[in-house]
């Protein structure tokens, strides 16, 4: 599965941020909209694979802020 390299986004402690250096589009990923579903649904069912794990271990939380 492509991957996005968040390495270009990333700000460095102690650099300028120079918003029109950033790009402000990525590249496409996948090729149709069928493949962004298909990835979609797979990452969903990781998600929720992950948070019953959490959820049974009843001692941790997490919060995830998109």
């Amino acid at each position: 599965m492509p991957k996005l390299d968040a390495r270009k986004y990333l700000v460095r402690p102690g650099e300028r941020v120079r918003l029109k250096r950033w790009p402000t589009r990525a590249k496409p990923l996948f090729d149709s909209k069928e493949q962004y579903s298909k990835a979609l649904a797979a990452h969903v069912a990781e998600l929720s694979s992950l948070q019953s794990l959490l959820y049974a271990d009843d001692h941790y939380s997490l919060l995830v802020i998109f």
